[in-house]
């Protein structure tokens, strides 16, 4: 039961930092399209 939950945890907390780098990532992009079109 502990293990599920600390496994549980540990998920819940890549998909957070997977969200987090998913969204830096499209910031960058976004700016770098904004660049090319100028």
């Amino acid at each position: 039961m502990v293990t599920g939950k600390t496994n549980i945890r540990e998920k819940s907390g890549q998909k957070i930092r997977a969200i987090i780098m998913a969204k830096a990532v499209g910031k960058s992009a976004l700016k770098r399209a904004l660049t090319l079109k100028r």
